[in-house]
C-alpha cells in the first residue's frame, strides 16, 4: 500500500510531492521517494529533483534555461549527481518548437527532433533520428492527432502505424503494418456521448482478440472503475476502482486480481499553499 502527497504553490503548480509505503512491521507510512520542483519569477519550472526520501541521495535531476519569450531552451538531466544528458530547444517567431537536439556530455548527438507547421502553426510532421539515421516519421491530421507513424530500422521503413479519428478527434482505429504488408495488430476504441474512452480491444494478426480493457465514469465524467481482460480464452485478471475529492483530484486507487482479492492500494493527499 502506498500514499500520494502533493503540495501546490500558489500558482497550483507542484512545489513538493512525496511517496510513501506502508511498513507493516512498523504500522505506519514510510517516506520513499520525494520530488522537489523550483520555479523562476515568471512560474517557469527551473529545476526538478528526484531524491530517495530517507537518505536525501538524489536521484535524478534536471535543470531548465528559458529564453525571454519563456520558450525552454536547455534542459540539463543528472543521473545522481553524474550529467546524463543535455537537450538544447530551437523555436520560430511563433514559439512553435522547431527542432530539439539531445546530446552526451561531450557533445556527441543521441537523438534529434525536428518538427513542420502549416501556415496557421499547426503541427504536420515530427522526425525523430537517432545520432544521424532516421527513426520516426509521425504525420499530423488538422486536429494535431497522430495520424501515421512510420518506423525505421536502420534508416529503411519496417513498419507503418496508421490512426482514424472520430468528428471529434477520438481515435477509433490504430493499426500497425509492416513495410510488406502484413498486419501485426489492430486496436478499437470506443467512447460515450461525452467522449470518455469506454472500450479499447486489441486484435492479434490472426483477428483474435489479445486484451481489453473497458472503463465506467460517474455523473462528473471521473473514471471509477477499469477492468482489463487477457488470455485465451479472454477473461478478466485485473480490476481498479478509483475515488476522487471534491475538486475532482484522485484520492484513492484499488486494484484486486481476478478473483478480487486486493493486489494493491494507493492514496493521494493534497496540501495548498495560499
Amino acid at each position: 500500500m502506498q500514499k500520494w502527497v502533493s503540495k501546490l504553490n500558489a500558482g497550483q503548480q507542484p512545489e513538493l510531492e512525496l511517496l510513501y509505503y506502508y511498513d507493516e512491521k512498523r504500522g505506519g507510512y514510510e517516506e520513499s521517494k520525494k520530488w522537489n520542483f523550483e520555479y523562476d519569477d515568471r512560474q517557469n519550472l527551473i529545476q526538478q529533483t528526484l531524491s530517495d526520501a530517507q537518505s536525501g541521495d538524489i536521484i535524478e535531476k534536471f535543470m531548465n534555461k528559458y529564453d525571454e519569450k519563456n520558450n525552454r531552451i536547455e534542459s540539463a538531466c543528472y543521473n545522481g549527481v553524474k550529467h546524463s544528458y543535455t537537450t538544447a530547444y530551437r523555436y520560430d517567431g511563433n514559439k512553435n518548437e522547431l527542432e530539439s537536439v539531445k546530446s552526451n556530455p561531450v557533445g556527441e548527438i543521441i537523438e534529434r527532433i525536428t518538427n513542420a507547421y502549416d501556415e496557421a502553426g499547426l503541427k504536420t510532421e515530427t522526425a525523430v533520428y537517432c545520432g544521424t539515421c532516421l527513426a520516426k516519421k509521425t504525420t499530423f491530421n488538422k486536429l494535431a492527432c497522430e495520424l501515421d507513424i512510420e518506423k525505421y530500422s536502420q534508416g529503411k521503413l519496417a513498419s507503418t502505424v496508421h490512426n482514424v479519428y472520430d468528428d471529434s478527434g477520438n481515435k477509433t482505429e490504430e493499426t500497425e503494418i509492416s513495410a510488406a504488408g502484413k498486419r501485426f495488430y489492430l486496436e478499437t476504441f470506443a467512447y460515450d456521448q461525452l467522449n470518455n474512452l469506454t472500450e479499447k480491444v486489441r486484435y492479434g494478426s490472426n483477428n483474435t482478440i489479445e486484451s481489453k480493457e473497458t472503463f465506467k465514469y460517474d455523473e462528473m465524467n471521473r473514471k471509477i472503475n477499469e477492468y482489463y481482460y487477457g488470455g485465451a480464452p479472454l477473461k478478466l485478471y485485473k480490476s481498479v476502482t478509483n475515488q476522487f475529492n471534491d475538486l475532482r483530484k484522485i484520492t484513492e486507487t484499488k486494484a484486486f486480481d481476478e478473483k478480487q482479492k486486493p493486489m494493491y492500494k494507493t492514496e493521494f493527499a493534497y496540501e495548498y499553499n495560499q
